[in-house]
């Protein structure tokens, strides 16, 4: 059994078995050799997705990962009107990871709307627009806060990103691939 070095920050439970008390049962090395490296690779840090950046830092460590679908707008040079503008407009609350992606989202749906001349300021979308909303929304194309906004038939964006982060030092840093 392989101990973890600080089994209070263990945040997964190895299962598995290489050896049998049974003689009629082989030893497994391929397997014990597997379980040996991938307990290795959880032995010192903690992996998670991007809600662990909320996450009290307090218990986070250097070498912890997370990944994040997206970028923060703070990374990618298509960004920096959406910040000069977010921070002009004095909100107390950050952008965050999603701020961008939630402000080019705003803007498909905007684009939509003027394609088939529905004000974005009404209050309902008359329901002869609303199938014709859904059909141009997923034929947006423009240059967004975060990059090329545009969809494939499935509505799932055409270049999507995952940033991984390690926190060092106290806080998130972006990975470099």
């Amino acid at each position: 059994m392989t101990e973890l070095s600080n089994p209070a920050r263990s945040r997964a439970l190895l299962i598995g078995a290489h050896s049998f008390t049974d003689p009629d049962l082989e030893p497994l090395p391929a397997v014990a050799r597997n379980l040996d490296r991938l307990a290795e690779l959880l032995r010192d840090f903690l992996a998670g997705g991007d809600g662990i950046l909320a996450t009290d830092k307090a218990d986070l460590a250097d070498g912890d990962i997370c990944t994040v679908g997206g970028a923060f707008p703070d990374a990618v040079d298509s960004a920096g009107t959406f910040i000069k503008d977010y921070k002009k407009a004095g909100y107390k609350t950050p952008y965050g990871p999603f701020g961008g992606y939630a402000y080019d989202a705003t803007l498909a749906l905007i684009h939509a709307f003027k394609s088939v001349h529905v004000s974005p300021l009404g209050t309902t979308v008359p329901s002869t627009k609303r199938e014709s909303l859904r059909a141009v929304v997923g034929d947006v194309d423009f240059d967004g806060a975060m990059g090329k906004v545009r969809f494939d038939a499935n509505g799932d964006v055409l270049s999507p990103v995952v940033t991984v982060y390690r926190m060092s030092g106290g806080s998130w840093k972006a990975v470099k691939a």
